[in-house]
């Protein structure tokens, strides 16, 4: 059975939940894997294949007893200035687009990104017991529903039971209130 962790925004604890969930299973003998599709973050860190990924998804693979893998995070995205981001795919970097660019059907580096996570996926779960995903910033965003890379869509190609992470102190369940 695999698992992914969603949130109704970020900074809500998936991360640490994902971690701790890989612990506990690493130390009970399931050989299990982190697995974030796509991630923003400027802290990068090396895979053992020489690319780089999320320096979350490295430290749950620390521990989770394995080194960390370019199919734990197969797209990296790094913010820059002017609306624009890199996208590191497999650890390599492809291009520097703005989202809106990145979300257009016609992208070449898009559909990289899927074939990305659809590969990692494959691999991962040829190799594991169990894959613990995390999504990343809120589950749904209804204007990015359709272009979604980083949780739904990436949980049912895992085959995943969903579980929902909330920050009572931040709205829970609620939208936050951005007044």
């Amino acid at each position: 059975m695999n698992v992914f962790i969603t949130s109704t925004m970020s900074d809500s604890g998936k991360t640490v939940i994902v971690g701790a969930l890989l612990r506990i299973l690493s130390t009970k003998g399931f050989h299990a894997s982190p697995f974030k599709a796509q991630n923003m973050s400027l802290n990068s860190y090396p895979s053992i294949e020489g690319g780089e990924i999320a320096l979350a998804q490295a430290m749950q693979a620390y521990v989770a007893g394995l080194m960390p893998s370019i199919y734990h995070n197969p797209v990296l995205i790094k913010p820059m200035l002017n609306d624009k981001a890199e996208y590191i795919i497999l650890g390599k970097p492809r291009a520097q687009l703005s989202f809106n660019e990145y979300l257009s059907d016609n992208n070449a580096i898009r559909r990289l990104a899927i074939n990305a996570i659809k590969t990692s996926i494959h691999k991962l779960t040829e190799e594991y017991d169990v894959i613990i995903g995390e999504g990343a910033g809120s589950a749904y965003e209804p204007n990015l529903a359709s272009k979604d890379l980083a949780n739904f869509r990436p949980a049912e190609w895992l085959g995943a039971n969903v579980f929902v992470v909330l920050d009572i102190d931040r709205g829970g369940s609620f939208i936050q209130d951005l007044d």
